[in-house]
């Protein structure tokens, strides 16, 4: 290979430093808690010999026929073969499909709304009716399809104009789309804060947070989830005064995190996230001999966090919290004993307590995966749209996808919530 004269020209240290360097920026793109879509050189999997399809013994699944709404009697006059004319069909075959209608013409509704002067007090009153949309000339459904267009279906703003104008012969700009939706996010704006509210009253919680662009700059998108219900958050901030604004000044709960700073800094009552060490800790098991035993030694003591349920009394609990305790100590004691390992070793130290809430505390799960989970979502949204554009993009954006996640987490009918 030749070596570049710039290169040779240099001296040993200089060219150590420029190793060095490079070595630090390829860890960017090399440690444990990278997702595969963003590895330099990610692994290839190995190809299954296991067949296609369910395995055998499968029970498998048929959809549920549906009642007819309406029949049509499929009859013939001559044979196809020979012209002649037909007497009546000796058999009758049934064969239920689903259909949906043709591309309907969009609805034009002219509403004549009356004023009324109060012969009483003098005072105005306008009439309404519930199809009359409060603000704009597109109706309700049509707003909360566009809604649901952008943030369930998520298709970007061009999308959904060839969409409707294929379907309802209705013909939007671009930047109608945006108007829209800030406007189903001010009718749902009232169901974010209930959210917020039901958030904070919440025992635990569990928080995650990730990048997000608005306007080419780096802010962080903050997921804060439990089980009914998800809070998100866009903010130039990745601080504690984000937990405040969040979850309140004083939020007794437990937080479900990682091992982000800002979290201990907010509070004491801090579940550290088992899915993050342990996948650190197999990383390292794959770089080094020396961890490998660790690395099953930790999992022995997740699996103790882990099966710890409330029926367990709480003295058995306090017991195996301080078992836990001492068995994390000796483990890191032996772990500072390898040079490649105390890095590691420091970072089981300073979150130690915070391992093993879950053993006092056993409604709170080990791990993060329920606001890594949650962020799912919104990540594939970001992939989607890119950058966001502005302050109102951002509202928009952690508005709905809060409401409307948090509606199909219990269940609920998405479009009707949007339509009211």
């Amino acid at each position: 290979m030749q070596i570049p004269q710039e290169l040779k020209e240099l001296s040993k240290r200089d060219l150590i430093r420029i190793i060095l360097d490079l070595q630090k920026r390829l860890a960017i793109y090399e440690n444990a808690h990278i997702p595969s879509s963003k590895k330099r050189f990610p692994e290839r999997k190995k190809p299954s010999n296991s067949k296609i399809g369910a395995p055998k013994g499968h029970p498998g699944t048929t959809r549920e026929r549906k009642e007819p709404t309406e029949r049509i009697d499929v009859e013939a006059v001559q044979c196809k073969h020979c012209r002649d004319l037909l007497d009546k069909p000796f058999k009758q075959e049934k064969k239920v499909i689903e259909e949906i209608p043709d591309p309907q013409p969009v609805r034009v509704i002219e509403f004549l709304i009356d004023h009324y002067k109060c012969p009483s007090c003098n005072e105005i009153t306008v009439a309404s009716h519930p199809s009359l949309p409060k603000e704009g000339t597109l109706g309700n459904n049509l707003q909360a399809q566009i809604a649901l267009m952008k943030y369930e279906d998520r298709l970007p703003h061009r999308k959904i104009v060839q969409t409707l104008n294929r379907q309802h012969d209705l013909d939007l700009a671009p930047s109608t789309i945006l108007e829209v939706t800030n406007r189903v996010a001010k009718r749902v704006e009232p169901e974010y804060n209930k959210i917020k509210q039901t958030i904070r009253k919440s025992p635990n919680v569990y928080s995650d947070e990730t990048g997000h662009k608005v306007q080419g700059k780096n802010f962080w998108l903050w997921g804060i989830a439990i089980k009914i219900a998800v809070l998100f958050a866009i903010r130039k901030k990745r601080s504690k005064e984000v937990l405040e604004e969040l979850l309140g000044d004083n939020y007794k709960g437990i937080i479900s995190c990682d091992g982000w700073t800002t979290y201990s800094k907010y509070s004491d009552n801090i579940q550290r996230c088992w899915a993050h060490i342990l996948r650190e800790a197999e990383y390292l098991a794959e770089q080094h001999e020396s961890a490998k035993l660790f690395y099953q030694e930790l999992r022995e003591l997740y699996n103790l966090v882990d099966r710890v349920t409330e029926q367990d009394s709480l003295e058995a609990r306090k017991r195996l919290y301080l078992k836990c305790i001492a068995q994390m100590d000796r483990l890191v004691g032996r772990m500072e004993a390898y040079k490649e390992l105390r890095k590691f070793a420091v970072k089981l130290e300073n979150g130690k307590v915070h391992f093993f809430t879950r053993v006092l505390y056993p409604f709170v799960e080990a791990t993060n995966n329920i606001a890594e989970r949650s962020l799912r979502e919104p990540i594939v949204q970001r992939k989607i749209i890119g950058t966001l554009r502005n302050e109102k993009g951002i509202r928009i954006t952690e508005v709905l996808l809060s409401v409307l996640m948090t509606w199909r987490m219990r269940g609920l009918n998405t479009y009707g919530g949007c339509e009211d």
